[in-house]
C-alpha cells in the first residue's frame, strides 16, 4: 500500500509535469489552463479532459479555481453524516480524498499493524479493530474539516476513524472463519470451521470499515469502539512472565487515546511501540524508543541524532553498575538515547496486551486480539536517572523533549505524558516546517532541506542559492501555518499554489542542479 501511494504521487508529477498548452522555456510562467490542468492533477490523480480547462476556469483565476476543487472534497463538520463527504455521488472529490489521504499515509512508514506488534504474538482480530492507515486520517482530517487545526494531530484527545463504503459491517471474511453477519454495535463472526466449541461469538465492538473511503470522523463520545472492556487477572495472568503480581485488573478502553494527537493513539502506539515481548517498561533497556525515533521523523522530518555531539555530554554517565545500559556511558550513544529515551518516558505506563472479548476465553476460543494498555500509576516520581526499574511503568510518565532545531536553538523542556509531550511540539516551529515541507514535495517534487544548521548535510553554509530559496520558502511557510490563529492546510495548500515556484513551466528554480533552466 505504501510503496502504491508513493507511485500514485510520482504519477501525478509527471501528470503535471509538462502540460500541452505549454512550450516555453522552463522559466515561464503557465497560463491559468495550464495551471489549472497542473493543480488538477496533483489533486485527482487524473488528467483534466482536453479543452474543459477553460470551461471549469470561468470567471476564476487558476489558484481559485484549484482550491475550489480541493473545497468539494470537504469533510462534513456537524449533523449525524459528521465527517463524510457532503457529497458522496461526486467521483471528483471522491479522487481528492484518496490522492490526499494516499499522500498523508506515505508521511508515516510502519502502517502494518501486525508486522508493528510481537511477532509470536499476532492475534486473528488484531487488523480488523486497530487500522494502520489511522495516522494519516488524522492529517486528512485536519486539512478537510473546516475548524479543525493542524496543530490537533499533536493535541487531539481522541483517535480518528475511517468512514468507507462497506460500512461498519460490510466486510470481508477472514479466511479460515465464517462471517455471522453484524451490526454496529455487535459485529459477529462464526468460530473457525473444526472448533469444538462452534457457534456465533460477539466481538462487543465495531472492526474498522472497509470500501472506497468516504470520510474520518473522531472516535469519540458514544461511539462504542471507546466502551470499556474489563480484564481481569485470569486474562492476562500468565502473559507477563516475570512478575505475576503486576497483573492488571481493572478496565480500560478499546480505543481510548492517551492525548497526543496521533502520538497517543491505541493504532500508532502498537505500529510503533517495537517491543517483541509484552513486558512493561524499566526505563533502562526496555523502553518504547521506537515509538519516540517514529515521532521524530513522522511529524517533526527529524532524524538521530537530533542533536549535536556537544550536547550529549551533559546527559553521558561517567560511572554506573551492573545495570547501567552500556549506551549510557558512551557519548556516541546518547547523543541519540538522550532525545529518545526521555521521550520514550512518557509512554512508560503503556505496553502490550491481549484483548479479550466478552463470551470469548482466549484460552478456548483463540480470537482475542492484541492491544496496548494502560498501567494505573501507583508509585512516586523516581529520583533521578534509572537504570533498571521494574515498577517505572507505575511512576508518573515524566519525560522530556530534547531537540536542536531548523535554525539551530536547542529545545529542551520538561513534559508530562503523551499529552503533555503533543503539547510541548505542538508548540514550536517543527511540525508545521515538516508539513510545509511536505506539501511543498507533493505539489512541485522539491524537498527542501531543513535540518538543523549544525547537522550533517544540514549545514546551511554548503547549500546553494537555488537550495537556500527552497529552504528559506518552506520555513516561512511553515511559521506561518504556526503563527495563523485557525493553523489552516487549506491556506498553506494556497500558499504553495501561488508561489513562482508551482506556476513556472519547469517548478524548479533557474540554477537547480537538479534541473531548473
Amino acid at each position: 500500500m505504501k510503496t502504491l501511494a508513493k507511485c500514485l504521487m510520482a504519477g501525478a508529477f509527471a501528470l503535471a509535469a509538462a502540460p500541452r498548452a505549454v512550450r516555453a522555456e522552463g522559466q515561464a510562467t503557465l497560463p491559468p489552463t495550464a495551471l489549472f490542468s497542473r493543480c488538477y492533477a496533483h489533486l485527482t490523480h487524473s488528467r483534466l479532459p482536453l479543452g474543459q480547462a477553460a470551461a471549469r476556469l470561468g470567471s476564476q483565476n487558476a489558484v481559485d479555481a484549484c482550491m475550489s476543487l480541493l473545497d468539494r472534497a470537504a469533510l462534513q463538520t456537524s449533523g449525524p453524516a459528521v465527517g463524510r463527504l457532503a457529497n458522496e455521488s461526486d467521483a471528483e472529490a471522491k479522487n481528492v480524498l484518496k490522492t490526499l489521504n494516499d499522500f498523508h499515509r506515505t508521511w508515516f512508514p510502519a502502517d502494518d499493524i501486525i508486522a508493528g506488534i510481537p511477532e509470536d504474538e499476532a492475534r486473528p482480530w488484531t487488523e480488523w479493530l486497530f487500522d494502520g492507515g489511522e495516522p494519516a486520517l488524522h492529517v486528512t482530517r485536519a486539512l478537510l474539516s473546516d475548524g479543525v487545526k493542524y496543530s490537533e494531530v499533536l493535541t487531539g484527545t481522541s483517535g480518528v476513524e475511517a468512514l468507507r463504503s462497506g460500512g461498519e459491517a460490510g466486510n470481508p471474511a477472514l479466511p479460515g472463519y465464517v462471517q455471522g453477519g453484524g451490526t454496529v454495535n455487535d459485529f459477529k463472526m462464526a468460530r473457525k470451521a473444526g472448533d469444538e466449541s462452534a457457534g456465533v461469538e460477539s466481538l462487543g465492538v465495531p472492526p474498522i470499515q472497509y470500501g472506497d473511503l468516504l470520510g474520518a470522523r473522531r472516535i469519540a463520545g458514544n461511539n462504542p469502539k471507546t466502551e470499556v472492556i474489563a480484564v481481569s487477572a485470569s486474562d492476562v495472568g500468565g502473559f507477563y512472565g516475570y512478575n505475576p503480581a503486576h497483573n492488571y485488573t481493572e478496565g480500560f478502553f478499546h480505543q481510548k487515546s492517551h492525548g497526543g494527537g496521533i502520538l497517543g493513539t491505541k493504532a500508532y502506539l502498537m505500529l510503533n511501540l517495537g517491543r517483541n515481548d509484552i513486558r512493561m517498561m524499566d526505563g533502562g533497556l526496555r523502553m518504547p524508543r521506537r515509538w519516540s525515533k517514529a515521532l521524530l521523523n513522522d511529524l517533526l522530518c527529524r532524524n538521530i541524532p537530533a542533536i549535536r555531539p556537544g550536547d550529549a555530554v551533559l546527559y553521558t554517565q561517567t560511572g554506573g553498575g551492573t545495570k547501567t545500559p552500556p549506551f549510557r556511558v558512551n557519548r556516541q550513544c546518547m547523543q541519540c538515547h538522550a532525545t529518545l529515551d526521555p521521550m520514550a518516558a512518557t509512554a512508560r505506563n503503556l505496553s502490550f496486551a491481549f484483548l479479550p472479548y466478552r463470551g470469548i476465553r482466549p484460552q478456548t476460543a483463540g480470537l482475542e486480539s492484541m492491544a496496548v494498555m494502560e498501567w494505573a500509576v501507583t508509585l512516586p516520581r523516581e529520583a533521578g536517572q534509572v537504570d533498571q526499574d521494574d515498577f517505572f511503568y507505575r511512576r508518573p510518565p515524566f519525560g522530556r523533549v530534547l531537540y536542536r532545531g531548523h535554525d539551530g536553538r536547542l529545545v529542551a523542556q520538561e513534559v508530562n505524558g503523551i499529552a503533555g509531550l503533543g503539547e510541548a511540539l505542538a508548540n514550536q516551529d517543527e511540525p508545521y516546517v515538516c508539513a510545509a515541507n511536505r506539501y511543498f514535495f507533493f505539489f512541485t517534487g522539491i524537498l527542501a532541506n531543513i535540518q538543523e544548521p549544525g547537522a550533517d548535510g544540514g549545514n546551511v553554509s554548503a547549500l546553494s542559492a537555488v537550495e537556500k530559496g527552497y529552504r528559506d520558502f518552506v520555513i516561512k511557510l511553515g511559521q506561518e501555518l504556526k503563527q495563523d490563529p485557525q493553523r489552516n492546510l487549506k491556506a498553506l495548500i494556497r500558499k504553495i499554489i501561488a508561489s513562482e515556484y508551482y506556476q513556472k513551466a519547469s517548478m524548479r528554480a533557474a540554477g537547480d542542479p537538479a534541473g531548473g533552466q
